[in-house]
């Protein structure tokens, strides 16, 4: 169970600073959540596949015109 509280928990603070509008880094997403870049990479390509996410000088971040939708 605690696996999957900590996805929940990732998941949704990686939601929240996209739609607030952050640049997000794979690296520093990585460390602060205490798993592989390649979680991370999944995340956002996989798991949030339906979001307009752009990917500009190795940052992710939400398109503009979606921002607050979340």
């Amino acid at each position: 169970m605690k696996e999957h509280d900590t996805l929940v928990t990732r998941l949704s603070q990686i939601l929240i600073k996209l739609n607030s509008g952050e640049e997000l880094d794979i690296d520093l997403l990585a460390e602060e959540f205490n798993v592989s870049k390649r979680t991370i990479q999944r995340d956002l390509n996989v798991r949030f596949s339906y979001l307009p996410l752009k990917k500009e000088n190795g940052k992710y971040s939400l398109e503009s015109y979606y921002l607050g939708r979340l």
